[in-house]
């Protein structure tokens, strides 16, 4: 006589399917979403490749990106810590940032100004002290942020020689593209954003925890600044990251990568859906890979 007992495995796994089917039906599919993917890959962030071939070490973003044949800041200076730096041999305007780190964290845009450092963000001078303090403090609270430093040219605006560069950030997966935000540093004041789609159209308000500025102007290489972010992010083996540009009057310079953007990132649903779409299908065309 055949036995009526099933395999517990395959009532257990009904019942799952069931209690799936149930909670649908109750709440509805749940759509992608870009922030949760976001929140979800900064708790397993060790996973991340970028995290594992240099510790995003801009050092080593270096070297890959020229072997990509992306253009990017000359380097003056290295140093172990910001006391170690040779300020008497840099020019007059340059950059200072931690070797190691994200969110801008530490960076310094400087103009050495009659025997003073002059800090173009903060629209104030500043003491090596100073400059030392708040990489340090970062350093402390960051795990992945470093004490050592890179000193960099500055990039200089075409529209307005003098004042810090846009900030373009673009959110590429996996070789698609599907945002890019505009960072104005705005001199003296709170910073700036404009949004855009991958083909160069103002957003509008996607966002409503950003100081929004629709008068900024349009990338003066849109097409270039997609390509890069396009293929750096092709050349990772994960679904998202940020790619951090700049532009000058000989085109595109990558600034970083950064695989975990800090902040809430909470755009407005349509944003978010599609953004989420993007993640979901990159890391299937990933799996596909494979």
């Amino acid at each position: 006589m055949q036995s009526v007992v099933r395999p517990a495995g395959r009532i257990l796994k009904r019942r799952a399917v069931s209690m799936a089917d149930q909670m649908v039906r109750r709440w509805g599919s749940p759509a992608p979403s870009f922030s949760y993917k976001l929140h979800e890959t900064r708790r397993s962030k060790d996973r991340h490749p970028l995290r594992h071939a240099d510790a995003l070490g801009k050092r080593s973003v270096k070297g890959w990106a020229d072997a990509l044949g992306l253009r990017t800041p000359a380097t003056l200076q290295t140093a172990d810590s910001v006391e170690e730096i040779e300020w008497e041999r840099l020019p007059r305007s340059f950059v200072v940032k931690p070797s190691s780190g994200a969110g801008s964290k530490g960076v310094f845009l400087l103009e050495q100004r009659g025997g003073t450092l002059y800090s173009l963000a903060h629209d104030a001078v500043v003491t090596p002290g100073e400059i030392s303090n708040v990489i340090t403090s970062a350093a402390r609270r960051e795990r992945y942020q470093s004490r050592d430093v890179l000193v960099e040219e500055r990039i200089e605006r075409t529209d307005e020689p003098g004042k810090a560069p846009f900030d373009w950030k673009v959110y590429a997966f996996y070789g698609q593209v599907g945002l890019i935000m505009q960072r104005d540093p705005a001199q003296g004041r709170a910073a700036q954003f404009k949004y855009y789609d991958a083909e160069g159209r103002d957003l509008g308000r996607i966002r409503y925890d950003r100081p929004l500025d629709p008068t900024l102007p349009a990338p003066r290489h849109p097409d270039e600044l997609r390509r890069a972010a396009e293929l750096l992010s092709a050349h990772i083996r994960y679904p998202f990251v940020r790619v951090d540009l700049y532009e000058d009057e000989r085109g595109v310079v990558l600034g970083e990568l950064t695989p975990y953007p800090g902040g809430q990132h909470r755009y407005r649903t349509d944003i978010d859906r599609l953004l989420g779409n993007l993640w979901e299908d990159a890391a299937v065309r990933l799996r596909i890979g494979e």
